[in-house]
Protein backbone atom coordinates (compact mmCIF):
# COMPACT_ATOMS: atom_id res chain seq x y z
CA UNK A 1 0.00 0.00 0.00
CA UNK A 2 1.19 3.55 -1.01
CA UNK A 3 1.76 6.14 1.59
CA UNK A 4 -0.48 9.09 1.40
CA UNK A 5 1.39 11.55 -0.78
CA UNK A 6 1.88 15.31 0.77
CA UNK A 7 -1.01 17.61 0.28
CA UNK A 8 -0.23 19.35 -3.03
CA UNK A 9 0.09 23.39 -2.71
CA UNK A 10 -1.93 25.73 -4.90
CA UNK A 11 0.28 28.07 -7.24
CA UNK A 12 -0.27 31.04 -4.83
CA UNK A 13 2.82 32.02 -2.36
CA UNK A 14 2.28 30.35 1.42
CA UNK A 15 2.85 32.80 3.88
CA UNK A 16 5.37 32.14 6.97
CA UNK A 17 4.85 31.81 10.35
CA UNK A 18 5.95 34.55 13.04
CA UNK A 19 8.25 31.75 13.90
CA UNK A 20 9.51 30.61 10.61
CA UNK A 21 9.87 34.24 9.47
CA UNK A 22 12.31 35.04 13.07
CA UNK A 23 14.08 31.75 12.03
CA UNK A 24 14.87 32.69 8.96
CA UNK A 25 15.86 36.23 9.24
CA UNK A 26 18.23 35.00 11.62
CA UNK A 27 19.50 32.57 9.42
CA UNK A 28 19.88 35.68 6.73
CA UNK A 29 21.60 37.37 9.11
CA UNK A 30 24.40 34.44 9.97
CA UNK A 31 25.82 31.82 7.48
CA UNK A 32 25.62 28.28 8.46
CA UNK A 33 23.85 27.40 12.14
CA UNK A 34 22.94 24.62 14.05
CA UNK A 35 19.83 23.94 15.89
CA UNK A 36 21.18 24.94 19.28
CA UNK A 37 22.42 28.65 18.29
CA UNK A 38 18.97 28.84 16.25
CA UNK A 39 17.50 28.01 19.65
CA UNK A 40 20.19 30.60 21.70
CA UNK A 41 19.09 33.39 19.30
CA UNK A 42 15.63 32.83 19.44
CA UNK A 43 15.12 31.96 22.86
CA UNK A 44 15.67 33.69 25.83
CA UNK A 45 17.02 30.61 28.82
CA UNK A 46 13.72 31.65 31.26
CA UNK A 47 11.01 30.98 28.12
CA UNK A 48 13.00 28.01 26.12
CA UNK A 49 10.65 25.36 26.10
CA UNK A 50 11.99 21.75 27.20
CA UNK A 51 11.86 20.42 23.61
CA UNK A 52 13.16 23.39 21.92
CA UNK A 53 15.40 21.59 19.22
CA UNK A 54 13.18 19.73 17.95
CA UNK A 55 10.55 22.33 17.69
CA UNK A 56 13.32 24.31 15.65
CA UNK A 57 14.08 21.36 13.45
CA UNK A 58 10.24 20.84 12.84
CA UNK A 59 10.04 24.54 11.91
CA UNK A 60 13.37 24.62 9.75
CA UNK A 61 11.83 21.99 7.98
CA UNK A 62 8.88 23.34 7.23
CA UNK A 63 10.57 26.38 6.34
CA UNK A 64 12.48 24.74 3.75
CA UNK A 65 9.26 23.39 1.88
CA UNK A 66 7.78 27.30 2.55
CA UNK A 67 10.98 28.68 0.46
CA UNK A 68 10.82 26.17 -2.41
CA UNK A 69 7.25 26.57 -2.65
CA UNK A 70 7.43 30.31 -2.82
CA UNK A 71 10.41 30.48 -5.49
CA UNK A 72 12.45 32.39 -3.29
CA UNK A 73 16.05 33.88 -4.36
CA UNK A 74 17.46 31.06 -1.71
CA UNK A 75 17.32 28.05 -0.45
CA UNK A 76 17.79 26.88 2.77
CA UNK A 77 20.02 23.50 2.82
CA UNK A 78 20.13 20.98 5.89
CA UNK A 79 23.26 19.50 6.48
CA UNK A 80 23.43 15.75 6.40
CA UNK A 81 22.29 13.41 9.17
CA UNK A 82 24.21 13.14 12.54
CA UNK A 83 22.41 11.02 14.82
CA UNK A 84 22.05 12.92 18.25
CA UNK A 85 24.41 15.87 16.87
CA UNK A 86 22.25 19.26 16.12
CA UNK A 87 21.42 19.70 12.95
CA UNK A 88 23.14 21.76 10.60
CA UNK A 89 21.28 24.75 8.08
CA UNK A 90 22.76 27.11 5.57
CA UNK A 91 21.50 29.56 2.66
CA UNK A 92 22.42 29.38 -0.60
CA UNK A 93 21.56 32.18 -2.83
CA UNK A 94 20.87 31.42 -6.50
CA UNK A 95 22.72 33.11 -9.20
Amino acid sequence: MMAKSRRKMDSTAVKYSPLEEQMLKLMLAGKSMTTTQLVDMHYSNSEKPYHARAIVRTTMSNLIRKVEHNKENFRIVKGPRQGPRDSTFKIERHR
